[in-house]
């Protein structure tokens, strides 16, 4: 190791569960990597980005833990992207990444979370969200803790532009 910046990305890596360039592999490292500590400094980095998530990102959070998804989500986040140490960026950036998931809903619901963020961040542009179901069915589904909605054809909402009201098109309930 020849320098305290390769350490701290060495250490920054072993904590996101990524392989290490061998010429970066002492013997300090390699005893951090193989002990009980470090998988308490994940689970702590882990936790805290969880309840950034979940308070910065209630609906995208209450919809993945609807789903089973919410810790590995979270968990794949932290260690596939460069995170914000502020919570308020962080959950931008988590929500920006949930925007482009595989599952129509979550896509659409974090897209939804997002433009919301932004318009109440002064953004003048108008966001158009493409949903495969009812997303007022869906809101009311995680409100009240029921089963959510099959999909049933396209369901636009518009949030911003024109609109002054962000609840004008889709009434969030509660």
């Amino acid at each position: 190791m020849t320098s305290l910046e390769q350490q701290q990305r060495a250490l920054l890596a072993l904590i996101k569960k990524r392989s290490l360039p061998r010429e970066d592999c002492d013997e300090y490292l390699r005893h951090v990597g193989a002990s009980d500590e470090l998988g308490l400094v994940r689970e702590i980095a882990l936790w805290w980005r969880a309840l950034g998530i979940e308070r910065n990102c209630p609906l995208t959070a209450k919809l993945l833990r609807k789903i089973g998804r919410f810790e590995p989500a979270v968990e794949s986040f932290y260690c596939r992207h460069a995170t914000s140490p502020y919570m308020e960026e962080m959950a931008v950036q988590f929500l920006e990444a949930m925007s482009v998931d595989s599952d129509p809903l979550m896509r659409a619901m974090a897209a939804f979370e997002l433009a919301m963020a932004r318009v109440a961040q002064g953004d003048p542009r108008e966001f158009v969200i493409e949903w495969d179901r009812d997303p007022t069915a869906v809101l009311t589904a995680l409100r009240m803790g029921d089963p959510l909605p099959q999909p049933d054809g396209l369901h636009r909402t518009t949030v911003g532009g024109a609109q002054s009201d962000l609840r004008s098109e889709i009434p969030i309930p509660g």
